[in-house]
């Protein structure tokens, strides 16, 4: 996991670069702000995932109880998806938003 930095608004757009530097530097945004560069500048630290995902498909072995399995397949198919193409979906979905 890495933290990105971005701003809004800022005054002087070419001092963004300075602005990273300088926070990874710095202990507090607050001190960031206090610097008339960076008068109006909307800071935020977010944290981002910084490793590129492997989409190689790979088989699993599964076991559903059949009736959950039926109406897997009838949900996937009303969507259009195959089943895996759910299951991904879902799981991704459910672990971004637990």
């Amino acid at each position: 996991m890495g933290l990105g930095l971005f701003y809004r608004h800022c005054r002087n757009r070419r001092a963004v670069l300075p602005a990273v530097r300088a926070a990874l530097i710095c202990s507090t945004i607050e001190d960031l702000t206090k610097q008339d560069e960076y008068a109006g500048a909307i800071w935020a630290i977010v944290e981002i995932d910084d490793e590129e995902p492997d989409r190689t498909p790979e088989r699993i072995n599964v076991s559903l109880p059949r009736f959950v399995l039926r109406k897997l397949d009838r949900f996937a198919e009303k969507r259009r998806e195959t089943r895996s193409g759910l299951l991904a979906r879902a799981a991704v979905e459910l672990m971004a938003h637990g």
